[in-house]
């Protein structure tokens, strides 16, 4: 996920400092696919937390209607230390097999204040965890646990809820951007454990209910660059590499783009291809079959390939990549760039 440069400003100037805050039960993830929209939440603490008189906030913009919309959870809810629940938005109620499922029902008799409720829309919205079913209590600041927005700002309530003492939730005029269809926004807790979370929000292609989104992630560079050019190209892995992210690519630094193309040399370890599961070589050319090596033509200063790491079978792979960049005019070279060692989260 891309922050606007506002935003990443706001954070960097606004964000207090992790020793200032409370672990407390956070939001975890948001599905916004039509066809299974839920919220789930996270215990990061060290012992269970009643959830009975809390509810779920939902604000939009959607013109012509309410905007704002709670659901109340049932008296005996709990998430347990350590431990997820996800409520299913506009869902049938139904009796689970698994008792962190939880399921709003879809009419306006199943929520709170007579607003009824709207489906998640992925291009703007807002979700918070409040601490109260109390109508007169909605406009209280500390009531909110937690709030994410997306896609724009001045939803009811933001006001409230980003005047949190003594420390915010979430910094006024903040957003994350919309979400693609199809996917989720998630939260990443290796980046951000606490209830600031814009830094740490991800779009995220393969959503993980009840579990963690993703583990630590690694983009190891082994070795140096080497050969007959007399600047070495460098390999690097631009944003993360979890098991969901269509942004993510590598580049490699230092190219000309004058008379200049190069190959990239994968090693997939223990992958192999099995049917229709995809090698990471089609990914980088959809075009090349089975173990065709990717060939590119490179650009000025420095050549970026996307490699959306969306589809199936390849989570928690290990791959080794390593590019090689040949000159031809005025004099042949080739240069090999470090070695790229990129391990997929979940």
């Amino acid at each position: 996920m891309r922050l606007l440069p506002a935003v990443a400003a706001a954070l960097a100037l606004a964000a207090p400092s992790a020793t200032a805050q409370t672990l407390q039960v956070v939001i975890n993830e948001v599905n916004l696919t039509k066809s299974a929209q839920w919220i789930e939440l996270y215990n990061p603490t060290a012992s269970n937390v009643k959830l009975g008189g809390w509810s779920i906030y939902h604000a939009t913009t959607t013109a012509n209607r309410f905007g704002d919309y709670w659901w109340g959870f049932p008296a005996n809810s709990e998430i347990k230390a350590g431990d997820y629940v996800r409520i299913h938005w506009g869902a049938l109620i139904q009796t689970p097999t698994d008792k962190r499922n939880m399921y709003t029902g879809h009419t306006n008799w199943h929520f709170l204040f007579g607003h009824g409720f709207e489906a998640f829309d992925s291009t703007q919205g807002a979700i918070a965890i409040c601490t109260t079913q109390n109508n007169k209590q909605v406009n209280a600041a500390n009531v909110f646990s937690d709030w994410w927005q997306w896609g724009t700002t001045g939803f009811k309530r933001e006001s409230v809820a980003t005047g949190n003492k003594p420390v915010s939730l979430w910094s006024p005029n903040m957003f994350a951007p919309k979400v693609p269809a199809g996917a989720s926004l998630m939260r990443l807790a290796f980046l951000d454990k606490f209830p600031h979370p814009l830094s740490a929000l991800r779009q995220d292609f393969s959503p993980t209910p009840l579990a963690d989104n993703a583990e630590g992630i690694k983009a190891e560079s082994i070795g140096s660059p080497c050969g007959r050019k007399t600047v070495g190209c460098l390999l690097v892995a631009n944003d993360l590499s979890y098991h969901g992210n269509a942004d993510f690519s590598i580049a490699v630094k230092n190219t000309t783009g004058i008379f200049e193309n190069m190959l990239y040399i994968i090693n997939l370890g223990k992958m192999t291809k099995y049917g229709a599961t995809p090698l990471i070589c089609d990914i980088l050319d959809p075009a090349a079959p089975g173990f065709t090596t990717p060939f590119f033509t490179t650009t000025p200063n420095s050549t970026t390939t996307k490699v959306p790491l969306t589809v199936s079978g390849i989570n928690g792979a290990k791959i080794y990549i390593q590019a090689v960049v040949f000159g031809s005019i005025p004099s042949g070279y080739e240069s090999f760039t470090n070695r790229l060692a990129i391990t997929l989260s979940k």
